[in-house]
């Protein structure tokens, strides 16, 4: 017993003198190379960042006053809130402007005692400022913008799921798209998390990112190509209709037709005939037909509630507009329509209203 007791004693000594050695040593060695010293607020130096950080998380008074005279609420507010900068972004601002260096747990904590919203991870990775640093460092380190694509990485891919990119292999996207997955993390279906995430980016976006988005999206000149060139994703079945007749009859068409009134504000029409004739085909719901609809009847639409006047006011503007660019518009109803083909009489129908009219 006497023996295990002094062989303890022992080994504890040993440890103790090697330890001191260590971090003499280390000392010794940092200064000879001109290695950076952790030093905190309160005059001690620390070897690892690791051990800075606990020390600076466990209370040192010196440093807590700082943090509070740094991280204000008004200071937190404005990076985070109204500039949207990631929380690492702040804290190389911070290092930056003032040479401290405040971790992003310690901002973090510090903007949740202030009860600011800090950006999820998924957020800070997506945002412009992230994305730019991602690339630059990868250019830097790798010569390319995605690391993804570096050579190294895809070997790496191939051997492991047999495709170039990860997201490329079946057992990945099975994995992405299965349902159990997300039942069990989210306790909702995939379809229903990114409806709700969709709703909430949207309703956390103030009323100019909501306009540049659209103006990016759907008024872009890649949005008006693709609605040009597109084969029959824009198109209704009515409008297919029509322009089988306008093929059989050899006559020359310009589908989703594209009026410019600024560099990201378009007006788009069914189709451009000859002669500046513009031809809208109206379905009977979404433009309110005046046959089956009164002006005070309230449609639901999955953008929110319209009157059928509201909906004729802005048909009519549209009309106008095309008018004030020196085109004449031609507007066929599905209920008119759907009546000349069940009478097989389409043909004539078409004639009548739109073909007499270009004098063909």
């Amino acid at each position: 017993m006497n023996m295990l007791y002094y062989l303890i004693k022992f080994i504890f000594f040993i440890s103790l003198i090697s330890s001191n050695f260590s971090v003499k040593f280390i000392y010794s060695y940092m200064e000879k190379y001109n290695y950076e010293k952790m030093i905190c607020e309160c005059g001690k130096q620390f070897i690892t960042q690791r051990s800075f950080c606990s020390h600076r998380g466990g209370g040192c008074d010196e440093f807590k006053k700082l943090k509070e005279s740094i991280l204000t609420y008004n200071f937190l507010y404005e990076n985070i809130t109204i500039n949207k900068y990631p929380i690492n972004h702040i804290s190389y601002l911070i290092k930056k402007e003032k040479n401290i260096f405040f971790s992003v747990i310690s901002i973090m904590t510090q903007a949740k005692k202030f009860n600011i919203k800090t950006p999820s991870s998924s957020e800070s990775c997506s945002n412009k400022i992230t994305r730019q640093k991602y690339v630059e460092t990868s250019l830097k380190r790798y010569g390319i913008k995605n690391t993804f694509q570096s050579p190294k990485t895809k070997e790496t891919v191939q051997k492991r799921y047999g495709v170039d990119n990860v997201f490329q292999s079946q057992r990945v996207i099975d994995k992405i798209q299965n349902d159990e997955h997300y039942l069990e993390k989210y306790g909702m279906t995939r379809k229903k998390l990114l409806s709700l995430r969709n709703k909430d980016n949207w309703k956390n976006k103030t009323e100019k990112e909501k306009n540049d988005f659209i103006c990016k999206s759907f008024q872009s000149d890649k949005a008006c190509y693709n609605r040009t060139h597109s084969k029959g994703y824009w198109i209704s079945n009515i409008e297919l209709k029509i322009e089988k007749i306008f093929i059989e009859n050899h006559i020359n068409y310009e589908k989703q037709f594209c009026i410019k009134l600024g560099p990201k504000k378009r007006k788009f029409y069914d189709f451009k005939l000859t002669h500046n004739i513009l031809l809208e085909i109206n379905g009977d719901y979404w433009h309110a037909n005046p046959q089956s609809y009164k002006s005070s009847d309230i449609l639901m639409y999955k953008f929110g509630k319209k009157t059928a006047q509201d909906i004729w006011n802005k048909d009519l503007e549209k009309n106008e507009i095309a008018k004030q660019h020196g085109y004449d518009v031609i507007t066929l109803w599905e209920k008119d329509i759907n009546l000349a083909e069940k009478e097989q009489k389409l043909n004539e129908f078409v004639n009548r209203e739109i073909l007499c009219k270009l004098n063909l």
